[in-house]
């Protein structure tokens, strides 16, 4: 599975260009948001690797289905 981004527990952000991992998320019923990312791999990673927070703030949640 390529580097992707939960945004909820069913909407997911994904490389565009990545159509069979579209097509699985599709199969196991999430909502994938295909973007065009490629180019930010030379800079070490897509969609989740860009966007890791060192600190959050809250209580710690999770985006998998119970």
């Amino acid at each position: 599975m390529k580097n992707m981004s939960n945004l909820d527990g069913t909407r997911v952000i994904v490389e565009a260009s990545e159509e069979p991992t579209i097509k699985a998320l599709i199969d196991w019923g999430f909502d994938p948001i295909p973007v065009e990312f490629r180019n930010n791999y030379m800079y070490g990673g897509s969609f989740h690797c860009a966007n890791v927070g060192i600190r959050r703030a809250g209580t710690l949640k999770t985006c998998f289905r119970k």
